[in-house]
């Protein structure tokens, strides 16, 4: 994934701020595992993507064939390019459908496994 580092670091923020949230809202002690599980299903603020990057992957989703498709455009593309698909389908250019749906965020989810957000969140603890 293409992102910037200041892009990076947001994500981490966000994501290390939703599993304290998680913690201190519980009404029991929860492992790592627990923790990570919970936080991968909540929201995400942002898709933190650029929108250069978001422009190209967009465009060469859309150029393959339908079976690839399926494979290339899950979770997180899938959602930004139902999103822009729908602000098309209201009027709305394709650049400007990117924008909209970049900035306006509301990610369902970080996208990420519990076992790949262990490692992250491992990693990002020390900071």
């Amino acid at each position: 994934m293409n992102v910037s580092h200041s892009t990076i670091s947001q994500r981490d923020r966000d994501f290390k701020a939703l599993c304290r949230e998680i913690i201190l809202k519980s009404p029991h002690p929860l492992t790592y595992r627990e923790v990570l599980a919970k936080a991968c299903t909540m929201p995400a603020p942002s898709y933190y993507v650029d929108y250069y990057y978001a422009m190209r992957k967009l465009r060469a989703i859309r150029k393959m064939p339908a079976d690839k498709v399926r494979r290339a455009s899950r979770g997180r593309w899938a959602e930004i390019d139902s999103r822009v698909r729908k602000l098309e389908a209201e009027g709305m250019t394709h650049r400007k459908a990117v924008e909209q749906v970049l900035l306006t965020g509301k990610a369902s989810g970080f996208f990420i496994a519990p076992s790949t957000a262990l490692r992250h969140l491992r990693r990002i603890a020390n900071r």
